[in-house]
């Protein structure tokens, strides 16, 4: 839930490097069986 809850503001957020750390958690998030 929590880990939902950092996509959504990296999501909402300006960040300029938002898009690529996102990719980076999902990618965790699958190889670890984290429901996303």
């Amino acid at each position: 839930d929590t880990l939902r809850d950092i996509l959504s503001l990296l999501r909402t957020t300006n960040h300029p490097q938002g898009d690529n750390m996102i990719k980076v958690m999902r990618n965790w998030a699958r190889m670890n069986q984290v429901p996303v």
